[in-house]
This record gives structure tokens, C-alpha cells and sequence, in this order.
């Protein structure tokens, strides 16, 4: 899983990871264990986000609740909507790229945060 790799890559330290997910099932499983197990530093959040792919189509509004819960406790978000983009892992319309430039400037820019 990608984001093992990754949280087996670095060390977040004393950091706090909030955890979200889209899922065809399963949830979290046993994810936010693997995640503390992974980052025995960190504190794994439960202020989570778990929304099942047959409630994606209509959980914008769940997923801003979410994101406006976590700024009121003063966690910055950042919230980009992609309309008409399809779920899951299909690359038609482009969104691909843009995102994997988006997410490589984050980590470029903060990994000294990390």
C-alpha cells in the first residue's frame, strides 16, 4: 500500500496524522493500527473520515463538514473539489498529473516540517 511505503520512508515524529479514507467495504480495516504502528511517535488522530464509493457521489457536503471540523480545532486544510472527475484510480480528464504536481510541491516544499 503506497501509504505505508510512505509512512515507512518518514519519520512524523511527534506530528498528528489524520487519517481518511474512500473504500469499496472495508473501512479502515486495520489501517489506523498499521499507522500507529508505523509512527510509534505520532498521534494517530480519530477525528477521521471514512466514506464508502457508493456514498462518494454524494458526500461533498460530508467531506466539507469534516474539513471545516478540523479547522475550527485550528488544523489547516486545504479543500479542492474535482467536478465531473471519475472515482477511484481512472486517469481520464487529465487529473493525474495535476494532482502528482500538486502533491510533489507539498512534500518538496515541507519536508523540512516533516
Amino acid at each position: 500500500m503506497p501509504v505505508y511505503s510512505f509512512l515507512e520512508e518518514y519519520d512524523f515524529g511527534a506530528k498528528t496524522i489524520i487519517p481518511f479514507v474512500t473504500h469499496g467495504g472495508s473501512g479502515f480495516s486495520g489501517t489506523l493500527d498499521t499507522i500507529s504502528e508505523l509512527q510509534p511517535g505520532a498521534h494517530v488522530s480519530d477525528n477521521t473520515l471514512s466514506l464508502s464509493r457508493d456514498d462518494v457521489a454524494d458526500g461533498e457536503e460530508e467531506v466539507k463538514e469534516w474539513a471545516e471540523g478540523l479547522q475550527s480545532v485550528s488544523v489547516p486544510v486545504e479543500v479542492n473539489v474535482l467536478q465531473d472527475m471519475p472515482h477511484g484510480y481512472g486517469s481520464a480528464g487529465g487529473w493525474m498529473e495535476d494532482y502528482d504536481r500538486w502533491l510533489t510541491d507539498i512534500f518538496q516544499n515541507n519536508m523540512e516540517r516533516l
